[in-house]
Parts: structure tokens; C-alpha cells; sequence
């Protein structure tokens, strides 16, 4: 008779844990659809001090004119972000994000 009991909790625990990794791939997936729904990415092919500049510039400009969050990678890694958030204050604001370093790697200044 315990068997039975000890079988069956093993079963329930097992069932939870297929459960659960399914809810987080569930989530981890619609988290990752809505990125891509609403991030725009800048891919720059050479790192360099100007295409690095140039890209910070059109950023800039494009999250303070049209409230855009956009991305800018360089083998596929973030080096650049900028976006709109609240501020201290409650305001919606720009934000600058910059991959520290991987701009140090390359000697780019930011």
C-alpha cells in the first residue's frame, strides 16, 4: 500500500516540474515575441569609432522625436540602447543604455 502512495507523489512531482517548465517556456517565449514586436534593432557590421557615433546619433534622434526603442547590435550583442522610461520624477524621458564593456574592448568612446 505505501508503495502505491510513494509512486503516486513521484508522479505528482513529476507532473508538476513538466507543468511548470512549460509556463516558463510559455513566458519566456511571449516575453520574447513582445521584444520583437517592439524594439527596433541598428545592426553595425564594423565597430568603429564613426559608425559607432553615426549610430548613437541616429538613435538619439529618433528615441527624442519619436519615443522609439532601439537596440543597436554588433555580433549579436547589445552595444547601445536607447529608450523611453520615467524619470525620477514620473515623466516619460529618454534613457541611454551603453555596453561598458564592449566599447572599452574596442577603444570607442562613448
Amino acid at each position: 500500500m505505501s508503495i502505491y502512495i510513494i509512486i503516486s507523489i513521484v508522479v505528482s512531482l513529476a507532473l508538476l516540474v513538466v507543468a511548470a517548465a512549460k509556463i516558463y517556456q510559455i513566458r519566456k517565449g511571449s516575453v520574447s515575441d513582445f521584444r520583437h514586436r517592439h524594439v527596433s534593432t541598428y545592426i553595425i557590421k564594423r565597430l568603429t569609432q564613426r559608425t559607432f557615433t553615426k549610430a548613437v546619433n541616429i538613435v538619439m534622434d529618433l528615441v527624442n522625436s519619436d519615443g522609439a526603442d532601439i537596440e543597436v547590435i554588433y555580433k549579436d550583442e547589445v552595444i547601445f540602447n536607447g529608450y523611453i522610461d520615467r524619470d525620477d520624477y514620473g515623466n516619460d524621458a529618454p534613457h541611454f543604455w551603453y555596453n561598458k564593456k564592449v566599447l572599452d574592448a574596442h577603444n570607442i568612446k562613448y
